[in-house]
């Protein structure tokens, strides 16, 4: 899988660092509002999400989903690396 960084704005408030749009180069698909998180194991990409409420608590539904783990840990970490290679860059 290769990604691209199409739009980058940083946004530093607590563990957050920025929001990110990616490209699924394969696909010529755009995964808009990804937040680019730091969490207690490093890095990582948190996908677009809609916010509900259950029972008096917050929940949340992602918009995006992987049908293997493997999967998801792939894209997280070529999702990263194009966003480093992206900074890097600026």
């Amino acid at each position: 899988m290769k990604l691209s960084v199409t739009r980058y704005k940083e946004m530093k408030s607590g563990g957050l660092h920025g929001f990110v749009d990616l490209m699924v180069d394969d696909l010529g698909m755009v995964i808009h509002g990804c937040a680019y998180r730091e969490g207690s194991s490093g890095m990582w990409v948190a996908l677009p999400s809609r916010r509900y409420e259950e029972d008096g608590k917050a929940k949340y539904i992602g918009h995006v989903g992987f049908p293997e783990r493997d999967v998801y840990n792939d894209f997280q970490t070529t999702a990263k690396e194009a966003i480093e290679r992206h900074l890097a860059s600026s």
